[in-house]
């Protein structure tokens, strides 16, 4: 290998000394005018070469006006990215809202909407993943479509989720099922119903549109609240992670709000402020 590396080197010398025996004969410079040339030409400033690079100094100056860059956008991306989780949550809901209106009127029979709140049985603990950010889709049953021995109720979807971080907020709309005079429309699941993910009886806070496509239930209240956080547990209020200013102790600034028409099912994004007390 390395006598070949000598004889492929020796080949380039050989046509490089050709090829600038030919420049100097058709340029007419002979060796006395181009070491003449290399003797006067500029010397090298060293000291140009020596500040090419950056110093410390320049460095750590970069440095800190990225980070305070950095720290002035990061705010403003939060807000663009928490609007957007919102967003999305709303066009998910609104999708679902209508499907199941359209369902109700299709198979001529009820459809619900249901919520999973702090009450759904061996999922309480999962504060951050089931309760207050699962709904699913279902029906009654049709004996003629789904048997006699059919359960009560058919899952027309899966539970589904919320955009990660966006909760339903509990306590108000759809979801005031506490007090003395709730009015959240609940209804009784029972292990006979094979309903998914629930082993135990549970009462489940649903949206209910009846075969003419009204909602039937609730009567009042016909609201739902989402927001940046999530269900803070049992005994415990909304937990928000994120709020718009230090005089926003509540979040109530990062809410979105769809609300209702009864007597046409039809349902809509509402801008507000401030929910209504539980």
């Amino acid at each position: 290998m390395g006598t070949f590396a000598k004889s492929y080197q020796s080949s380039i010398n050989r046509v490089f000394q050709s090829q600038l025996y030919r420049w100097r004969k058709h340029s007419g410079i002979n060796h006395a005018v181009e070491n003449r040339v290399l003797k006067n030409r500029a010397p090298i400033n060293r000291a140009l070469i020596s500040r090419a690079a950056f110093t410390l100094v320049e460095m750590l100056c970069v440095m800190g006006i990225m980070l305070t860059m950095l720290a002035m956008v990061v705010p403003a991306l939060n807000d663009v990215l928490g609007s957007k989780g919102r967003k999305g949550a709303v066009s998910i809901l609104l999708n679902t809202f209508e499907q199941a209106r359209v369902a109700a009127l299709e198979q001529s029979t009820d459809v619900y909407v249901g919520f999973a709140d702090g009450g759904i049985p061996g999922q309480e603990a999962k504060t951050k993943d089931f309760p207050y950010t699962r709904f699913i889709v279902f029906r009654n049953s049709i004996a003629e479509i789904d048997g006699a021995t059919a359960p009560r109720y058919i899952a027309l979807t899966k539970w589904q989720s919320l955009p990660k971080g966006i909760s339903f907020k509990s306590g108000t709309g759809l979801l005031n099922g506490s007090g003395a005079t709730p009015t959240a429309h609940k209804l009784p699941i029972a292990p006979v119903d094979k309903f998914p993910s629930i082993t135990s009886d549970y009462s489940m806070p649903v949206l209910q549109f009846s075969n003419t496509g009204i909602i039937r239930q609730p009567t009042s209240r016909l609201e739902l609240y989402i927001y940046e956080g999530f269900w803070g547990g049992s005994g415990t209020t909304d937990v928000f992670t994120r709020r718009r200013g230090q005089s926003d102790t509540d979040g109530t600034s990062l809410y979105e709000r769809i609300k209702f028409a009864r007597y046409t099912g039809r349902a809509e994004l509402d801008i507000t402020v401030i929910p209504p007390n539980s």
